[in-house]
């Protein structure tokens, strides 16, 4: 009985190492560090601001007259939206 037991315990714990094991192989060799992240996430923002120093987008300014007869004449600016949000 104590044989059948300690045989059953240990397939189960070889087959729970064998699995870590093989997971590690398949999915946890390659991930980022979290260095390799910071990393990429600096490279990202300095394109993005060289994008935005280019000029390829500007912000216009408002219309500020035409805002003003907006407020004037009370136009909603299209369906009713929660003006709490």
């Amino acid at each position: 009985m104590f044989y059948l037991l300690f045989e059953i315990w240990f397939w189960i714990i070889a087959a729970f190492v064998l699995g870590v094991f093989l997971g590690w192989l398949c999915w946890g060799r390659h991930g980022l560090t979290s260095e390799d992240r910071i990393e990429y996430r600096v490279m990202k923002s300095r394109e993005n601001s060289k994008r935005l120093l280019q000029g390829k987008y500007r912000i216009t300014p408002l219309d500020e007259d035409h805002q003003h007869q907006k407020k004037m004449k009370k136009e909603r600016d299209g369906p009713v939206r929660a003006r709490h949000l």
